[in-house]
């Protein structure tokens, strides 16, 4: 119903886009006049600025991912009002072609996305973790660099080992490999829209109390292994 941007031409231009009655010059215009807010913009490092006015007035919102950088923003944004309800995640999480039954008995994970790791590390992070709840405790985060901006990052926890790659600007499909020691399965991801789409939807049942938040302990593990991988 209302729409903020950093510049009222680029929101007048969504709001025709999106049906959007309402354009607002500040966020804090929204404030009595709307039920939820999507933080649609996924530079971390401003994230808590942008969210504050919504968290400390207890409305539900929806950061788009990451929700920080490291731990301490994390935390400093949790922070600001401890009974507002902050739902963040990649929407990747949400992907039908990594909701597949997995093989029995995995241990090793190969998963692969293009661009940083700061910003698109996380779309195979958070799918991973939420594929194996019984993954254990985060052990260690290894670092390795390419000279052409291939980041590799191998991630073990006590019960799984992961290889997390980001291509930069060498174009490559968002994938998961799964594994054990007698066979293994890719799990491409395609489907954009669903995935997106199931986000948004959980994100509605969590705020009506027909679903449980993803736990802020699993957020902040996802935080954990992009910081140390920074």
């Amino acid at each position: 119903t209302h729409i903020y941007t950093q510049d009222r031409k680029i929101s007048e231009k969504v709001a025709e886009f999106a049906r959007i009655d309402n354009i607002v010059d500040r966020p804090e215009e929204m404030i009595n006049n709307i039920d939820v807010v999507l933080l649609a913009r996924d530079d971390a490092e401003n994230h808590y600025e942008m969210a504050k006015v919504f968290i400390e007035n207890g409305i539900p919102i929806f950061i788009d991912k990451p929700l920080a950088y490291n731990i301490k923003e994390a935390e400093k944004i949790y922070s600001i009002n401890e009974n507002s309800l902050i739902y963040t995640c990649s929407s990747i999480r949400f992907a039908k072609e990594f909701l597949e039954k997995i093989i029995e008995g995995t241990n090793f994970v190969n998963a692969t996305v293009m661009k940083s790791w700061e910003r698109y590390g996380i779309h195979i992070i958070e799918p991973v973790v939420s594929m194996f709840p019984n993954r254990g405790k985060l052990k260690s985060v290894e670092k390795i660099n390419s000279t052409i901006g291939v980041k590799i990052r191998i991630v073990k926890w006590e019960n799984l080992q992961a290889t997390f790659t980001t291509t930069g600007k060498i174009k490559s499909p968002i994938s998961i490999n799964v594994m054990n020691v007698n066979t293994s399965k890719n799990l491409l991801f395609k489907d954009t829209f669903y995935a997106f789409r199931e986000s948004l939807r959980y994100f509605v049942k969590v705020t009506k109390n027909k679903e449980l938040n993803i736990p802020k302990s699993e957020t902040l593990e996802i935080i954990e292994i992009i910081e140390k991988g920074m």
